[in-house]
């Protein structure tokens, strides 16, 4: 029997579609590569507490070859995020164009088996690949594919749409097997990574200070002498000030 909470997991379906479609070495081991073009199949696991769902959603903005977990997601301000929308307001393309690239994103970790290795690793996806793993769950056809008995492997591909990876041709694996055998199952649910514990997030001077070093980057921002975190003094309200007079 399933503990998945399906009214949870379509109201989370439903949210995302209708919005449109610096770790170490060490660190990284802990996450599936997947090649451009490539792919690779999965088992997604379930998670040891019921209370917990088997995904951890978070949102992660990239800067100067550095991601930052937006604050927003524990419910406080978030200085870079609200830079970013202080330079859309500005209407100036170049600033626009330094929004677009400090855009906090959606991104969704899980632990999954991977087939090819059978090691426990987390699979780190976007919006688009994680609505095709909602999809999935919520078809009849299908159901609770982290079922560790009777659910489904699912198949990765990852090819280049542009600039962009696309998954769209991802899919379950059609026949419902069990995960593993007893004991590969056992090992595997004692080697979850601790997805809900394992994002960072910065403290709040931190992330100021990085508002700071982007709006250094604003057009319309040239009057600041060295706009760093220590020139402005009163904070994310004064940096927003900067662009916004």
């Amino acid at each position: 029997m399933s503990n998945l909470d399906l009214d949870s997991l379509r109201q989370k379906y439903q949210e995302i579609t209708s919005k449109g479609s610096g770790g170490s070495e060490d660190f990284l081991k802990k996450f599936i590569n997947i090649p451009t073009p490539g792919e690779t199949v999965v088992r997604i696991l379930p998670t040891l507490d019921p209370e917990l769902p088997f995904y951890k959603e978070y949102s992660a903005i990239h800067w100067e070859g550095k991601n930052y977990s937006c604050l927003k997601d524990l419910g406080q301000k978030c200085p870079i995020t609200e830079v970013y929308f202080a330079l859309w307001k500005t209407g100036i393309e170049e600033n626009i164009a330094l929004a677009r690239k400090i855009r906090a994103r959606k991104k969704y970790w899980m632990n999954v088996v991977e087939r090819d290795t059978g090691e426990v690793k987390i699979l780190s996806c976007g919006i688009k690949l994680f609505e095709k793993i909602l999809a999935t769950i919520l078809d009849e056809d299908f159901g609770d594919i982290t079922d560790l008995n009777e659910g489904w492997d699912f198949k990765i591909k990852k090819v280049k749409q542009g600039d962009w990876p696309d998954y769209s041709h991802s899919a379950p694996k059609p026949k419902q097997i069990p995960a593993g055998t007893d004991q590969e199952i056992d090992r595997w649910m004692n080697s979850l990574h601790d997805i809900h514990g394992i994002i960072k997030y910065p403290e709040y001077e931190v992330a100021e200070k990085v508002a700071a070093e982007i709006l250094s980057h604003a057009s319309g921002a040239s009057s600041m002498s060295t706009p760093s975190s220590q020139s402005v003094d009163g904070g994310s309200e004064d940096l927003l000030k900067l662009l916004n007079d």
